[in-house]
């Protein structure tokens, strides 16, 4: 089952939960893209909104790398940490988890907000659309 498919079959199971939801969703494309493919399938009552989140996008890595460079930064990286070494001109995970602990803060403040609370209620709940490494992040979290 590809992408596509399996986002569709994802976003049809959870009508049956909850009638309300809202969805965050990195701004890189291929998360977009999934995230209209799920909301494709709802009616518009169902989802109160939408919001397209930067510190939902992947780990940065410089665009411009060098097959030799990016060997030798890779070599470095696992004699140095695969959590802290931060890619030349990018990113390390231990700074896509600052960002991802960025974001929770804020959505348990939106948790326990009066809109939150007003327009969702006790069962309603966030769908977030993202990538691999901040993923894991989330779950680390």
């Amino acid at each position: 089952m590809g992408l596509r498919e399996s986002s569709s079959v994802c976003s049809n199971r959870p009508f049956e939960l909850t009638p309300q939801r809202t969805e965050q969703c990195s701004p890189y494309t291929r998360a977009r893209e999934t995230a209209l493919i799920s909301l494709a399938h709802l009616k518009p009552e169902q989802v109160v909104y939408v919001r397209e989140d930067p510190r939902l996008r992947e780990q940065e890595f410089c665009a411009s790398f060098q097959t030799k460079e990016k060997a030798s930064s890779k070599e470095e990286r696992d004699r140095y940490s695969k959590f802290f070494y931060r890619w030349l001109r990018g990113e390390s995970a231990a700074d896509v988890f600052d960002r991802v602990s960025v974001f929770m803060a804020s959505i348990w403040r939106d948790f326990s907000s009066d809109h939150f609370a007003n327009h969702i209620g006790d069962d309603g709940y966030v769908l977030i659309y993202t990538h691999g490494l901040t993923m894991r992040v989330f779950l680390m979290r």
